[in-house]
């Protein structure tokens, strides 16, 4: 499993930028002249997400099972996830 997750969204992304933050994400910075699209460098924000981060707050609806940081998985799940 990663320690970390990363993700960059364009400088006026606003929708991207407030999903992932309700993801658990933090913005680390931004990156000037970051990727190059349709011919012109463009400045896209940075976040992270670590592995030992607290989870996300819970949605209304419910998650699929194993979802990436999807907390604590009952003895029955653990059993089937890791063979013990």
């Amino acid at each position: 499993m990663p320690g970390r997750i990363e993700a960059g969204t364009a400088l006026a992304g606003h929708a991207s930028q407030c999903l992932l933050a309700k993801s658990g994400f933090e913005r680390i910075g931004t990156g000037p002249r970051h990727l190059h699209i349709d011919g012109a460098w463009r400045g896209h924000h940075l976040f992270q997400r670590t592995l030992h981060d607290n989870p996300p707050p819970r949605a209304s609806r419910a998650r699929r099972p194993g979802a990436l940081w999807s907390g604590a998985r009952r003895a029955s799940e653990r059993e089937v996830v890791t063979g013990t």
